[in-house]
């Protein structure tokens, strides 16, 4: 892993950076998490959990 990419992921763990999460799906409804993520206009990440 990239040194910057560790940087970045401390910042997070330490909550100093906070990533906007849109939605979050099941991994048994990964379609619509696809779909959700081509849709314009989200802000955030779509997360797939298992």
């Amino acid at each position: 892993m990239c040194d910057l990419l560790k940087y970045r992921l401390k910042l997070v763990a330490e909550g100093k950076v906070k990533v906007p999460i849109h939605q979050v799906f099941k991994l048994a409804d990964v379609r619509d998490a696809h779909i959700a993520a081509e849709q314009t206009g989200k802000s955030g990440r779509i997360i797939v959990v298992a």
